[in-house]
């Protein structure tokens, strides 16, 4: 997941117009669009123009999840002013991916054999899948 995620979720400019343009041509031969595939791989310019409409939503589309995300992780996490010691907590090891259980003090605590398991992951996936 992590390799997904920090590998593949920001790729290097050529690659990503190269994964787009995969994805694009694997759409049309998935939906049988012939005559689209067709102009896709002789046209480079129609195909570059799709391209950039892929770029596009997704710069949209991971603005829309970093501003889902700032609305729910303080709240989960109980972050406020003076959160440096959750912080700490939270970003060693990358411990931010499991769910939490809170201490008296509000300390966070990892429920480890949950990975990308925790409520806020859940509520931000709802929230953006069930918008499109």
């Amino acid at each position: 997941m992590a390799y997904i995620a920090f590998s593949h979720g920001y790729p290097e400019v050529i690659a990503k117009n190269t994964y787009a343009r995969e994805i694009l041509i694997n759409a049309a031969q998935y939906l049988k669009t012939e005559p689209i595939e067709k102009r896709m791989r002789t046209d480079k310019e129609y195909l570059g123009a799709l391209v950039g409409l892929i770029d596009a939503h997704a710069s949209l589309f991971r603005r829309d999840i970093k501003e889902m995300a700032f609305k729910n992780i303080a709240g989960y996490f109980q972050l406020g002013p003076k959160s440096s010691a959750i912080l700490e907590r939270l970003l060693l090891d990358h411990l931010y991916i499991f769910p939490q259980t809170f201490d008296v003090q509000g300390l966070p605590s990892p429920v480890c054999r949950k990975p990308y398991q925790a409520d806020p992951i859940f509520i931000i996936l709802y929230e953006m899948f069930s918008k499109i």
